[in-house]
């Protein structure tokens, strides 16, 4: 999984599983090879950011899309607005408690999908904020994410595999999609890849995300209806930006029926 290092209280969670070890080696949270948003052309005013080291995407109006193995950090101050982190203007939020897919286990990061329910709704007229569409169930097999299409990963993770330095502002990097087949070659993950999970990224390395990206999204910029639909989660890789070996995101499409499910027994 995509590194971080801060550890903290864990959040009340809603699902009978272990608090993830964030300190896992491959966890990886940062852009690596990548540019800096600029806000004025790409909206990122749905994508938020825990200061222990994750990222998140509002999909609702008191409903934040994440990683389960940022678990641990939930408590960290939430905020969203804008591509600084350190803005004063920036939108806090507070967090009410969190969901956990039933069917993550620990490091192995199948099923890497985690919901923050907020204490109160954002008012999006009044701060600013956005929400994104997610891919539904039938996005994979209308090919929506076919191996080669580009798709688009945003964070204020790490720069290197190193995990120095950390931008202020929002980076992202344009990576194709992988074969689950490619992925699993011996050379690459040898088996590890399931369903669960989109590959994405280039055989040769050089650009991934990293440290610090985790439970960010990974966007088709272009969806089906002309505007950005989020596909992936920022899950897990070996090192950042390596050869052969591809950022790992979470398939919102395998997960949409259990992240609606928590989100209509949750009003």
């Amino acid at each position: 999984m995509r590194r971080f290092i801060a550890l903290l209280a864990p959040l009340l969670i809603t699902a009978s599983i272990a608090q993830a070890n964030i300190l896992n080696d491959t966890v990886k949270p940062m852009i690596v090879g990548g540019k800096e948003v600029d806000p004025d052309v790409t909206d990122v005013s749905y994508i938020v950011h825990f200061s222990g080291g994750c990222g998140g995407s509002i999909i609702g109006d008191k409903w934040i899309l994440t990683a389960a193995h940022c678990s641990s950090i939930f408590r960290t101050p939430l905020t969203g607005g804008g591509s600084d982190i350190y803005a004063p203007s920036r939108v806090k939020l507070k967090v009410k408690r969190g969901h956990i897919h039933p069917d993550y286990k620990d490091r192995a990061s199948s099923s890497d999908y985690a919901l923050v329910e907020l204490e109160t709704p954002i008012d999006f007229a009044a701060t600013g904020l956005s929400k994104i569409e997610i891919a539904d169930a039938n996005f994979e097999k209308d090919g929506f994410i076919d191996p080669g299409t580009m798709l688009t990963v945003y964070g204020w993770g790490a720069m290197n595999e190193s995990g120095f330095p950390n931008p202020d502002r929002i980076r992202y990097v344009d990576v194709p999609v992988v074969s689950r087949e490619v992925a699993n070659s011996r050379q690459a993950y040898n088996g590890k890849i399931d369903a669960t999970m989109i590959p994405a990224g280039y055989a040769e390395g050089g650009l991934d995300s990293c440290q610090g990206d985790s439970g960010g999204p990974l966007v088709l910029k272009d969806g089906p209806h002309g505007y950005p639909v989020q596909v992936g989660i920022v899950s897990w890789g070996h090192g950042c930006a390596r050869k052969n070996k591809y950022g790992v995101y979470s398939n919102i499409a395998v997960g949409v029926e259990w992240i609606q499910k928590v989100m209509r027994e949750n009003p």
